[in-house]
């Protein structure tokens, strides 16, 4: 799986507008080929001193 960093980019710019070092980012896989073991994750990404958890599903 390849994430791309425009959806961080935008969690990391409002998590500075709230004041917040922490967030969540979700990713909604609609492909219907795939199976539900291949969709459902959940990582921890640190960018800029800032924690992203990652879920996808």
């Amino acid at each position: 799986m390849i994430l791309t960093l425009k959806p961080f980019i935008t969690g990391l710019k409002y998590m500075d507008k709230i004041g917040s070092n922490t967030g969540w980012l979700v990713i909604f896989d609609r492909d219907t080929e795939k199976c539900w073991d291949e969709k459902i994750y959940m990582k921890t990404e640190n960018i800029n001193g800032k924690t992203i958890t990652v879920a996808g599903c």
